[in-house]
């Protein structure tokens, strides 16, 4: 008699693996409370305290700019890697929620400049499908920004994807439009560290005037109201230079400027 596909050797281990593994869970789930599950759940996906890049693949060659042609990156949203731990067929559906969840809270999420523009994206899909929405559960984010800020690829994305009506956006409202996407977060006291890189390894110094400055203090200060802590450093080729926590009483342009007569 000839099996059916569902009766293969193949399908027939997946079966029983996923029976095994689903019976495992509902144990957990029975007789372990949430903080102990955490426990699991960050030592079997090595998360926590982890830096992830979001990255969505690479843009058409024709919109990229020239320091943005040679990089190769998978997609974020490709959670092939992780597939199998949010699978409610091998975990139950509690487990598969609780794991995607504990994902978004405690690691660091990391943007290099080129890729602000996919905050929005990031704050409300969940690369999981389990339904999540990231700005509710999201504790800890870091975002580069290049000292000469002028890179156009923000913007090129923006028009690309159809959340700009051009691409002739100024670099500096770019900037603002991607940054302000942080403002959707709503968990509790989430920290959010802003780096300045500058390409000279001599350079140790931010001038409280930089546009860019200028840009963060805003958006810090609005994190800041929303019960978030900011913070902005200086990183060069040689490493950290300095690092700055923001202020719910003074902008980051008084700090910095204070910061940067005692180091100077």
């Amino acid at each position: 008699m000839l099996m059916s596909l569902s009766d293969t050797p193949n399908n027939t281990n997946l079966n029983q693996a996923q029976s095994t593994t689903l019976g495992l869970s509902q144990t957990i789930m029975k007789t372990l409370p949430r903080k102990l599950r955490e426990q699991i759940y960050a030592h079997i996906l090595a998360i926590g305290n982890v830096k992830i890049t979001v990255c969505d693949g690479k843009l058409p060659y024709h919109i990229r700019s020239r320091c943005d042609r040679m990089r190769t990156h998978d997609s974020f949203w490709d959670a092939t890697d992780l597939k199998h731990y949010v699978d409610p067929l091998c975990v139950g559906t509690q487990m598969a929620d609780e794991i995607a969840q504990s994902y978004y809270k405690t690691n660091t999420f990391y943007f290099d400049y080129h890729e602000l523009y996919l905050l929005e994206k990031f704050l409300t899909i969940d690369r999981f499908g389990r339904g999540l929405r990231p700005a509710h559960l999201v504790q800890s984010i870091e975002i580069v920004l290049d000292e000469q800020y002028l890179c156009p690829c923000n913007g090129n994305a923006l028009f690309f994807h159809g959340l700009a009506a051009t691409n002739a956006i100024a670099p500096e409202a770019v900037i603002r439009s991607c940054l302000s996407q942080l403002l959707s977060l709503t968990t509790e006291s989430a920290k959010i560290s802003f780096i300045v890189y500058s390409l000279d390894r001599r350079n140790r110094y931010l001038d409280p005037k930089h546009k860019l400055v200028e840009i963060l203090s805003s958006i810090m200060s609005k994190l800041i109201s929303q019960g978030h802590s900011t913070s902005l450093a200086l990183y060069n080729g040689a490493g950290c230079q300095w690092s700055i926590k923001g202020s719910a009483v003074r902008p980051i342009e008084e700090v910095l400027t204070e910061s940067m007569a005692r180091i100077y």
